[in-house]
């Protein structure tokens, strides 16, 4: 089954309030109660019914905190051509990505978090849920 919202928009929600929205996107309900949100630059994200989100993600330029007073800490590895950022927040939520040095995205993984992304690899953690 596939929502049927205007072309210009999909956010996908799961029951404990974790969403993902971009603009511009595709949506696709699941009947065990994942989605699928597709991106118009070729990101894809999967959001389970319990709030983790699981996503590849072509590039990554900037990702934007809301609130840093909500980020109890910061990881980050770095190789000679990845770096990985893991991010923990007040109220148990999580974002990991990894990329590449030149900004290619890999792969992003998240659980209980709400997430914008905007076009050009830019990405709005807009908070997170307990």
């Amino acid at each position: 089954m596939t929502d049927e919202r205007p072309k210009n928009s999909s956010r996908a929600t799961a029951p404990n309030g974790a969403f993902v929205d971009i603009p511009g996107g595709k949506r696709t309900d699941f009947p065990d109660g994942s989605q699928l949100i597709e991106g118009r630059d070729g990101d894809k994200y999967i959001l389970t019914e319990d709030g983790s989100i699981s996503g590849t993600i072509p590039e990554i330029r900037q990702v934007q905190i809301g609130d840093l007073a909500q980020v109890l800490r910061h990881e980050v590895v770095t190789t000679s051509d990845t770096t990985s950022h893991t991010l923990h927040f007040i109220g148990g939520g999580v974002l990991a990505f990894l990329h590449h040095r030149d900004g290619r995205g890999m792969s992003f993984e998240a659980s209980r978090i709400m997430l914008r992304t905007l076009p050009n690899g830019v990405f709005v953690v807009c908070g997170s849920h307990a």
